[in-house]
C-alpha cells in the first residue's frame, strides 16, 4: 500500500514522527505523567519502524492525551448536582 492510500485508510499514527502508522507492536507505552494520581499514563503508543530502529527514549513518548496537555482531575463531579 502506497504512502497516500496509507494515510487515506488509516487513523493511527507514530507518536515520535507523526506519520501514518499502521504497525503495532506492544512494546512502547506513553512516558507522561498523571499530575493527580502521581504516576505514569502508560497508555500503549505506536512508534513506526523507523523510528523504533532509533531506539526513541522511553520517557519523551507521549500518547495523544498527554500530547494536547490533558490531566487527570483532582475530584469526581457530584452527579446529582447536575440533575
Amino acid at each position: 500500500m502506497g504512502g497516500a492510500a496509507l494515510a487515506g485508510d488509516v487513523d493511527s499514527y507514530c507518536c515520535v514522527c507523526h506519520q501514518p502508522c499502521d504497525y503495532y507492536r506492544g512494546q512502547h507505552f506513553c512516558g507522561g505523567w498523571l499530575p493527580a494520581s502521581s504516576s505514569k499514563c502508560y497508555v500503549p503508543v505506536i512508534v513506526c519502524k523507523g523510528c523504533a530502529q532509533h531506539q526513541p527514549d522511553p520517557k519523551a513518548l507521549r500518547c495523544p492525551l498527554c500530547e494536547q496537555g490533558f490531566y487527570m482531575p483532582n475530584s469526581k463531579p457530584n452527579l446529582a448536582e447536575l440533575q
